[in-house]
């Protein structure tokens, strides 16, 4: 990894972005985080979209306004694509950009970092760039940026959720629903296991259930059925 030193701009950026909360009930995050995301990783347009696993962009942002159906001859930005989970350095990996036009025409190079949002969709933030590649430092910024990036991009769609659900009980049950015991979710939010457990009894109360499945479920708004029966097994087991 590149030897990493921000300047004050960049500071600043980052502290921003720790700054923010994610929006509850949506993934995408606001046109500021985004346009702080660039002062780190300096491109010409960054952005975020929420994709179905069939590859439909049911939600989509990105700086400037416009930007990449400028490069597509009229077509939609949002026209169903596959969106990768992790961090893809597009010029890298050529194959995989070409699947989903990652790479804009006239562009150098693109960077998208995925998370799983809920069972059914991925939420990405993506950088381009129409000069030059991203550099060793940028992958090492990007690296940085993760578990932020992971705060928003994982919040799940729970547009009926108690007022009262507190940001951190939340950020527990989003963990939760990844089929995460409570080991796992204490080291990911550096909490400890007793913690969760009340972060967890606290939501149990809130949303009028007894069991983390019936928490998922009514975090998530929907039934784990059918293809989702294996995740609703894992999280229904795991303490």
């Amino acid at each position: 990894m590149a030897e990493l030193v921000l300047t004050d701009r960049e500071q600043k950026a980052m502290r921003a972005l720790l700054a923010v909360e994610p929006v509850a009930g949506s993934p995408i995050p606001p046109r500021d985080f985004l346009e702080n995301l660039a002062v780190l990783v300096p491109s010409d347009a960054v952005g975020a979209a929420l994709a179905q696993n069939s590859g439909a962009v049911t939600d989509f942002r990105e700086a400037p306004g416009g930007y990449r159906e400028r490069f597509h001859n009229g077509e939609r930005a949002h026209s169903k694509r596959p969106h990768y989970v992790g961090v893809m350095h597009w010029s890298r990996q050529p194959l995989a950009a070409s699947s989903c036009q990652a790479i804009l025409p006239d562009h150098k190079d693109g960077l998208a970092v995925g998370f799983r949002s809920g069972p059914d969709a991925v939420a990405q933030v993506f950088w381009d760039r129409r000069r030059k590649a991203f550099s060793a430092r940028d992958l090492a910024v990007v690296d940085l940026l993760l578990p932020v990036l992971q705060r928003h991009l994982r919040q799940a769609r729970a547009p009926h959720l108690p007022a009262d659900l507190t940001v951190q009980e939340r950020r527990v049950l989003m963990q939760v629903a990844t089929g995460l015991s409570n080991a796992e979710v204490a080291a990911a939010l550096f909490i400890s296991p007793a913690t969760v457990r009340k972060h967890l009894e606290n939501a149990f109360r809130k949303l009028g259930v007894t069991s983390r499945l019936a928490a998922v479920v009514a975090f998530e708004g929907r039934q784990l059925t059918g293809a989702a029966s294996d995740r609703a097994a894992k999280v229904a087991r795991t303490t």
